[in-house]
């Protein structure tokens, strides 16, 4: 037979661990305000997220073409972009960018052309129908930034880029530290 608590049992409060104690958080606010910031991240890249893979879908591509595609078109200059430059920039592994790179290809989107400086390079660029996208593209996603980005100033867009690439990187030495601890702790 399950127990069920007294009316009269005194309620137990649970108090979870502070899962950060850097200086910033000085009072209880300032951790509940940590944790609202955590929450509204995770917000905004699902909501970022969901709004490429509709902005994609409508326009024919995946989700990671379209990053790859949209990559492409602002980092081609003359000659074209290195297929590691967009792996970069889009902080995945070159063979994930090369395999996107192939289904652009074969839609005629992109084409793929060895570097004159040095050949052991493949470089990319948009073929007028992969422009065409790219246009098309950032007209719908000017209208989606300026919408979302509209709260900000000069002083709070510097702030957050700022903040974010610097998030960015401690997010992914996070990453590796996270994955190292849990393998540890599988392996034992």
């Amino acid at each position: 037979m399950k127990k069920s608590r007294s009316i009269n049992a005194a309620p137990r409060r649970f108090k979870p661990l502070r899962t950060c104690n850097l200086p910033f958080i000085k009072s209880e606010a300032d951790y509940r305000r940590f944790r609202r910031m955590l929450f509204d991240l995770l917000v905004l890249d699902s909501n970022m997220t969901s709004m490429f893979e509709l902005l994609a879908r409508h326009l024919g591509l995946s989700r990671s073409q379209h990053m790859v595609i949209m990559t492409i078109a602002n980092e081609q200059g003359e000659l074209g972009v290195a297929v590691q430059t967009v792996a970069d920039y889009l902080q995945v592994a070159s063979p994930f960018i090369t395999a996107q790179c192939n289904a652009l290809h074969d839609r005629e989107l992109i084409t793929r052309d060895r570097d004159p400086n040095d050949r052991r390079r493949t470089l990319l660029r948009l073929t007028p129908t992969g422009e065409a996208y790219a246009r098309r593209a950032g007209e719908i996603a000017r209208e989606l930034n300026n919408s979302i980005f509209a709260p900000m100033d000069d002083a709070s867009f510097e702030t957050v880029a700022r903040s974010l690439d610097d998030l960015s990187r401690s997010s992914r030495r996070a990453l590796h530290l996270a994955r190292a601890e849990l393998e540890a702790s599988h392996a034992e």
